[in-house]
C-alpha cells in the first residue's frame, strides 16, 4: 500500500509520531535588541513532546544556543518557559532560567560550543528538574541541573541562536537516540 505525503503528513498528525529521520535546519543571527530574538519551535520541522520528558539536539554555533522548554507554543509571548543558555556570554557559560532573559537559576562556566563542529546536547525536564547534558566520548555527562519548586507542564520546544550567531541545528531520529 502506497501512502501519498498527504496521508503520511495526516497520519503524523493524528498519532503525534515522534521524529523518524533526522532534521536539519539553521537558525540565522537576529537583528535588534539582545532581548528581542524569537525560537523556532521543533514542532515546525515535526517534533512535537507527546509524552517525553526529554530531547537530543546537536548544535553548531560560535555561542548562544537557546533551548526554551515552553507551556505554550508561540514564539515571543510563550508565558511559562524554562530557557537553557548553552554557550552564553561569549561560550563560557551555561545556564537555566526560569523566564525568558531572567536570572540564571543554575550555570556552569565552562566552553561547550565550537563554531566549526557539531555538538550533542540531552536536555531533560521530569518532576520540575531541568537537566542538561553533554555528550562526551559517546556517554551523557551532568553539565548543569536546577529544580523548579512550581512546575509546568512542558508542550512545546524552540531554540534560537539569539542576535549573536547563526547556528546549525539536528534532531535526530528518535528511535536513534536515548
Amino acid at each position: 500500500m502506497r501512502l501519498g505525503i498527504g496521508k503520511v503528513i495526516l497520519l503524523m498528525t493524528l498519532f503525534q509520531l515522534d521524529v523518524v529521520a533526522d532534521v536539519s535546519f539553521t537558525t540565522p543571527k537576529q537583528s535588534g535588541s539582545y532581548t528581542q530574538y524569537k525560537y523556532t519551535l521543533l514542532s515546525t520541522h515535526g517534533y512535537t513532546v507527546g509524552s517525553r520528558t526529554w530531547v537530543v539536539l546537536e548544535v553548531r554555533t560560535c555561542e548562544d544556543a537557546y533551548i526554551g522548554l515552553m507551556k505554550n507554543n508561540h514564539v515571543k509571548n510563550h508565558g511559562s518557559i524554562y530557557e537553557v543558555v548553552i554557550g552564553g556570554w561569549a561560550n563560557t557559560k551555561t545556564c537555566i532560567r526560569d523566564q525568558r532573559q531572567g536570572s540564571c537559576r543554575a550555570e556552569k562556566t565552562k566552553v561547550v560550543l565550537d563554531c566549526n563542529t557539531y555538538l550533542a546536547f540531552k536536555v531533560s525536564w521530569t518532576g520540575g528538574t531541568v537537566t542538561v547534558f553533554t555528550d562526551e566520548n559517546g556517554s551523557w555527562t551532568k553539565l548543569v541541573q536546577w529544580t523548579d519548586t512550581s512546575p509546568f507542564t512542558v508542550r512545546y520546544i524552540g531554540v534560537t541562536t539569539s542576535i549573536y550567531a547563526t547556528g546549525y541545528w539536528k534532531i535526530p531520529a528518535q528511535g536513534k537516540i536515548d
